[in-house]
């Protein structure tokens, strides 16, 4: 079977009929991805007993479980986080102006 290709945007080209994988193909990736994954593992874990750092931070991810990241988000100094609503014209030029002045007082990095 030929496939029609069409031109796309930017350059590129479409295949006519969408993007799906066929059912039965796609079983096939996934039966060969199994058989290979035991080979795959060996490969890589014979590079992480070599030193190769990407392969050492792959295993641990995958075999013990990357740790949890933490974000702590907090106000001026470490206080509280400040949430402003609701403000009248009046307030919001003030603000405006404050944050101006704020900004031209800074050095340009």
């Amino acid at each position: 079977m030929t496939e029609q290709v069409m031109p796309g945007r930017n350059g590129g080209t479409l295949r006519r009929g969408g993007g799906a994988m066929a059912p039965k193909l796609a079983l096939e990736i996934k039966q060969m991805l199994r058989e290979g994954s035991v080979e795959a593992a060996q490969v890589l874990i014979e590079k992480a007993r070599g030193g190769n750092i990407k392969a050492i931070e792959v295993v641990l991810a995958y075999g013990i479980g990357k740790p949890t990241e933490r974000v702590e988000v907090s106000g001026p100094e470490g206080g509280p986080i400040e949430f402003v609503a609701g403000l009248d014209d009046h307030e919001k030029r003030a603000l405006r102006e404050a944050i101006r002045a704020h900004l031209a007082a800074v050095p340009a990095e």
